[in-house]
């Protein structure tokens, strides 16, 4: 029994000294891992310094290129603002040449256009003034003594050559200078906003002057029922004095097309059409008075297609037809869509119509032109 109970406390002694080997063995072993050999640890902890060194360096030098770069822009500003500066003197010189220049323009053209219709009157002054001395002359009946004959006769015939001179000069104007120039009279600006006993002398000198391109018995007649809407150049001025008094300084006409029919000889039958726009127009109440004491339209805009007839330096009739669809604005239609028209085609035969009439022949040569290109500068 003894020997058995030596036995058991051997054999426990023996377990429990290779527990306690094993132990030591697994201590000795996390000793070794950690402290022994920390090489991995140390090489990932090495790696991330080496990052974060790495992102330093990148974000410092990403802020030295953004704090050159913004010293570069403010370089290049500060170079910019001294060239503007230092150019600046001269560009505002040159505009104020320029904008001096065209004040000058203005004026030169407001002299020359006045000029132009005061030599426009002389003209058909002159005109009517030698047709009204050779009527005289003809009437003439007194006996005079041959002598004094001999003496008159190369006066007489200075006279008849000056006349002719003067006669031709008043032939020249074309229908298409007549109707430029029935325009520009057309645009002088009289306000409304004046009493009429101050702006009345203006009127009747624009009207008068308006009034001097046009035949005695010239007519205004509707295109589509071919009906006369004034009769003879006294219904043309009442119609016109009322147009010139109440419509204002904004009253306006504008050419947007034109043909121009060309007559072959000087003072034969001419013919223009013209796509015009009215602006701001007041005009008497259709039917009524034509001086507008029974009442007027009020200021409108109105697009028409007038076709005008002259001869012998005057405007003998002018057809108007309203322009509906707006065609002589629309700036997409060229000479071909807008003749293929009907308004143009209806205005083509009234001229075949009328010339026939007069047994004069249609013009051939035909000029185009668009004033809805005409390129302005200023």
């Amino acid at each position: 029994t003894v020997d058995g109970r030596s036995e058991a406390s051997t054999e426990e002694g023996l377990r429990q000294r290779s527990q306690q080997v094993e132990e030591l063995e697994s201590l000795t072993s996390v000793f070794i891992r950690v402290f022994l050999f920390p090489l991995p640890m140390g090489r990932s902890r090495s790696r991330s310094r080496d990052r974060e060194r790495r992102h330093r360096r990148d974000r410092r030098s990403r802020s030295r290129d953004r704090r050159s770069r913004s010293r570069d822009r403010r370089s290049r500003s500060r170079d910019r603002s001294g060239r503007h500066e230092s150019r600046r003197p001269s560009e505002d010189a040159d505009v104020d040449e320029l904008r001096r220049r065209v004040r000058r323009l203005e004026e030169v053209n407001k002299q020359l256009r006045h000029e132009n219709l005061e030599l426009m009157r002389q003209l058909v002054a002159m005109k009517e003034g030698t047709s009204n001395g050779a009527d005289k002359a003809v009437s003439k009946s007194e006996p005079a003594h041959p002598a004094q004959k001999a003496e008159e006769k190369p006066q007489q015939e200075e006279a008849k050559v000056d006349d002719d001179e003067q006669q031709q000069m008043a032939m020249t104007f074309n229908c298409c200078q007549l109707v430029n120039f029935t325009h520009e009279v057309f645009n002088q600006k009289i306000p409304n906003n004046v009493p009429i006993e101050h702006r009345g002398p203006t009127i009747e000198k624009k009207l008068a002057d308006f009034c001097q391109f046009f035949a005695k018995d010239a007519m205004v007649v509707d295109a589509n029922t071919k009906k006369p809407i004034l009769e003879d150049l006294r219904d043309i001025r009442a119609r016109y004095q009322t147009v010139f008094r109440e419509s204002g300084s904004d009253l306006e006409i504008k050419t947007l097309r034109r043909w121009y029919f060309e007559a072959d000889k000087e003072g034969a039958l001419e013919y223009c059409i013209d796509f015009e726009h009215h602006a701001h127009i007041v005009s008497p109440r259709p039917g009524l008075r034509l001086d507008g004491a029974l009442g007027v339209v009020g200021p409108r805009d109105v697009d028409l297609i007038t076709l005008y007839k002259s001869s012998n330096g005057k405007i003998d009739c002018m057809w108007l037809l309203p322009d509906k669809n707006h065609i002589g604005q629309d700036k997409i239609l060229g000479q071909t869509d807008l003749e293929e028209s009907q308004a143009y085609q209806g205005l083509l035969e009234i001229i075949k119509e009328d010339a026939k009439k007069s047994k004069a022949a249609v013009p051939t040569k035909v000029h185009y032109y668009d004033y809805n290109k005409v390129q302005t500068i200023g």
